[in-house]
């Protein structure tokens, strides 16, 4: 006969209240990084938004062409110069929903600007793969042109986070789409200015992250060159129940970078000088 425990009821009920309390809040917050995902992947987009492309690129000669190599639709930027910065940093729009329609023009170009995570080794890490994922499923297979630009320069290793990510997209995904790199940039603020010169030719843009951090790179380009800022659409990072776990550390993140004023000092234009870390 199995003694009594005088203390086991007790013990199980209040582990029983500890892991619903547990699952009831991992729920909130996921619950509360999804939605802040879903609404900054629709916030700072052109005032004439009214396009999203869910599709992927899958077939086609595939180019790619560096930054470095020339003037690729205008002069590049290099990372280590501050870029111009219009006079006119009028504030965009707040968040917007925009019509899952795709644009009725065939011969318009589309441009999809994926923005790279601090990368260590010669592998794309998780957040990386995530984002070129992100992008490839953002470009419009309807548009005459689609061209994927990969940013991102030698922050977290030797090799730079762009040539990770093009690795990545040709060896693992089997992407043959036009690719351009930047591979210089150090901040989502030279990760815009050096994307900016393969913008100038497109009729829609997206740029694309973790939502939030997409946010930022979109108010960038406000800052940066607001007529190219009127042709933003919304991109394809955002998939409910898609990535729990980044989603959570992403909103989580930039919540503490409003908090703090790191958001602030990346996409503020008058303190570029000292850029801080991408988030």
């Amino acid at each position: 006969m199995v003694a009594n425990h005088p203390f086991s009821r007790a013990s199980v009920g209040t582990t029983v209240a500890v892991a619903a309390v547990a699952t009831v809040g991992a729920a909130a917050l996921w619950l509360w990084a999804e939605r802040v995902d879903r609404r900054a992947s629709g916030s700072w987009l052109g005032r004439n938004a009214s396009a999203t492309a869910h599709t992927r690129t899958s077939t086609g000669a595939g180019t790619d062409t560096d930054t470095n190599a020339g003037p690729h639709n205008g002069t590049s930027t290099s990372s280590g110069t501050s870029p111009s910065v219009y006079a006119n940093t009028r504030s965009a729009p707040t968040a917007r929903s925009a019509s899952p329609q795709h644009p009725t023009d065939a011969s318009h170009s589309d441009a999809v600007v994926v923005l790279g995570y601090r990368n260590r080794g010669e592998r794309a890490n998780l957040v990386n793969r995530f984002r070129v994922r992100a992008g490839i499923r953002s470009l419009d297979t309807t548009a005459e042109t689609s061209t994927l630009i990969l940013c991102g320069g030698a922050v977290g290793s030797a090799t730079p986070e762009a040539h990770l990510m093009q690795r990545y997209a040709r060896e693992r995904l089997g992407f043959t789409g036009t690719i351009v790199l930047d591979d210089t940039s150090r901040s989502t603020w030279q990760n815009i200015a050096n994307a900016i010169p393969h913008l100038e030719r497109a009729d829609t843009i997206k740029i694309i992250s973790n939502a939030p951090h997409g946010q930022m790179g979109r108010e960038i380009l406000w800052r940066q060159r607001p007529d190219l800022a009127q042709r933003l659409i919304r991109g394809a990072e955002h998939r409910f129940g898609e990535a729990p776990l980044l989603k959570v550390l992403s909103a989580l993140r930039a919540e503490q970078s409003k908090i703090s004023g790191a958001w602030a000092r990346s996409s503020d234009p008058l303190t570029t000088a000292s850029r801080q870390p991408r988030p």
